[in-house]
């Protein structure tokens, strides 16, 4: 197995592809958007957020943590796991897809997280066989 490390920056893209992914898998919504991928992450308790990353931003009405992954998502997108140039369409391309399932290696072989909650672990073993 090759060595890596598993950076904020992964855990933080391991999560947001493993929502949108559940979500175009298992709900009536046929584009995940920005609002529904970043609730199901906070919702099933898939990250440990710092008291930080709960502030509201000084400049605009959002959460830090939900800002920041807005930003991931983007680098997502321009790597080509995400659908572009569509506004609000946070769909996993299959480029995606081969990006989870190397993430989910990843994270499988971690035992610390900085920001993955074990609910996020648990949830993408079971998964993982549909992707």
């Amino acid at each position: 197995m090759e060595a890596f490390i598993l950076t904020l920056e992964n855990e933080k893209r391991f999560l947001l592809l493993l929502s949108s992914f559940d979500i175009m898998q298992n709900s009536m919504f046929a584009v995940p958007t920005k609002p529904q991928v970043l609730d199901r992450i906070a919702e099933q308790n898939w990250a440990n957020f710092t008291e930080k990353q709960l502030e509201m931003k000084q400049n605009i009405k959002e959460l830090v943590w939900r800002n920041d992954f807005a930003f991931v998502r983007k680098h997502l997108e321009q790597n080509g796991f995400y659908i572009s140039g569509k506004r609000n369409d946070w769909s996993v391309t299959e480029a995606g897809k081969e990006e989870l399932k190397r993430l989910c290696m990843q994270v499988f072989a971690t035992d610390s997280f900085t920001v993955v909650s074990q609910n996020a672990v648990s949830y993408a073993k079971k998964l993982y066989k549909s992707l």
